[in-house]
């Protein structure tokens, strides 16, 4: 087996940090599903994120420089993507001389690291030495062909994924996430597609993540308002879809002959999705247990390339070097939550997740 690149290992080194990771990253700030111009794509060569105990997201960005690339330039564009990401970590990883730029990158929160430098850091990383998930360049060679296989039928949702995903809020992220999942069925059992399918998964309980830094402090009995008002515009563009909401079923009432049963009564009258109470559900399942679920995007992520790579369900022997026995059982049960309200409120076949968990 090959060793890995410095990508690979910048990677491994950030999830023993406790960041979910996604290495090679393109996105653009065009949307380029209706664009007909080619848009304009940047690359990241490594992206984490980790959430505080109260969900708070920590961003982390690397780059690997290359051929004639300047260490000052690498700096100042590695520092353009973390404030555009909201990053407050950077790597740049370069066997250049960097003494001097090295008072440039500080300030910025930039470390830069020599190749062998950031072998040090994954030699004392404490996950096991094997290339697991994810991380396997066997699985990594395999997604590039995945994408083109699915590129064929989901050509506008695979480029959510892509390139939009990390540079929309949240509350699109959720809703996206949901209409993209409702377009895939039926199951068709390809590997590809089963990859589409994960992807998802993973994007999603990434973005609820997010979503629970926001509910953190709510109490429990204004859950589903704030829900409601996160998902979908904030307090003013809920207060107007509530006068809209009274407006409607006053003019129902209006209509209605003298004696008839109102067509809508005003109580069940609701301009929000049927889902909103389910996930409100689930959100406080997450946020009730921040210290260990604040790791569902990991675990979801290792869960599932565990699975697609030996393609069978994955125990908690399998799992032991990562996260202790009272870990996996927690997260075991949120993200089965997770999947099934997703799978539920998308219409989705679930049997491929079901065969996912020992």
């Amino acid at each position: 087996m090959n060793s890995p690149d410095s990508k690979t290992r910048l990677g491994r080194v950030l999830w023993d940090f406790g960041y979910f990771v996604r290495i090679g990253v393109p996105f653009s700030p065009s949307n380029h599903f209706v664009d007909q111009r080619r848009p304009d794509i940047i690359d990241v060569d490594v992206l984490g994120i980790r959430f505080d105990v109260d969900f708070t997201p920590q961003f982390a960005v690397g780059q690997v420089t290359v051929g004639t690339d300047k260490v000052l330039d690498s700096v100042l564009r590695l520092g353009g993507l973390m404030r555009a990401l909201k990053a407050r970590t950077g790597f740049l990883i370069t066997d250049r001389e960097t003494q001097t730029y090295r008072n440039v990158a500080k300030p910025l929160g930039i470390s830069i690291l020599s190749d062998r430098q950031l072998q040090g850091l994954e030699t004392k990383a404490t996950f096991p030495k094997k290339l697991f998930g994810s991380f396997d360049p066997f699985l990594a060679s395999k997604v590039a062909d995945f994408k083109q296989d699915v590129r064929r039928k989901f050509r506008s949702q695979l480029n959510y994924l892509i390139y939009r995903y990390w540079v929309e809020p949240y509350y699109s992220q959720i809703k996206r996430l949901i209409s993209i999942a409702k377009t895939l069925r039926p199951y068709d059992g390809s590997t590809p597609f089963q990859w589409m399918i994960g992807e998802t998964m993973i994007r999603f309980v990434v973005s609820l993540c997010h979503l629970c830094n926001e509910l953190y402090l709510v109490p429990e009995e204004e859950l589903k308002a704030e829900v409601s008002t996160q998902l979908f515009g904030g307090v003013i563009q809920r207060r107007e879809r509530e006068e809209l909401r009274a407006t409607i079923a006053n003019l129902i009432s209006q209509l209605s002959q003298p004696g008839q049963k109102r067509l809508h009564p005003e109580d069940e009258l609701s301009l929000d999705p049927e889902y909103i109470p389910a996930l409100t559900e689930v959100a406080w399942r997450v946020t009730n247990q921040s210290r260990i679920t604040r790791q569902l995007p990991r675990f979801a992520d290792l869960m599932w390339y565990e699975f697609v790579l030996k393609d069978k369900p994955v125990s908690e022997a399998g799992m032991a070097d990562f996260f202790s026995e009272r870990e996996f059982s927690i997260l075991s049960k949120i993200l089965r939550d997770i999947i099934e309200f997703l799978t539920r409120t998308a219409g989705m076949d679930a049997r491929l997740f079901e065969t996912m968990f020992a």
